[in-house]
């Protein structure tokens, strides 16, 4: 589940609830994770996201990333 809400047409802010299933072992990973997202241009952002959550091997972890994404050519389509 995602919720994310843009404060203006650069920035939004996002919370999500993962509860997945691993495909070839057993137990679920369940997080909630937080996402700031800014767009630095139509064909750009870079995203950052904060989740904590439990695994099966793995109680209460703490992942952080940041995601930069681009796109070239000259058919490149808004990012959505």
């Amino acid at each position: 589940v995602l919720a994310d809400k843009r404060f203006n047409p650069l920035d939004s802010l996002g919370l999500r609830y993962d509860n997945s299933a691993y495909a070839f072992a057993p137990g679920r990973e369940k997080s909630v994770s937080v996402i700031a997202t800014h767009r630095l241009s139509e064909q750009t952002y870079m995203r950052f996201q904060v989740g904590h959550g439990d695994r099966p091997t793995q109680k209460g972890f703490t992942d952080v990333r940041l995601q930069i994404t681009w796109g070239v050519g000259p058919h490149t389509h808004n990012l959505e």
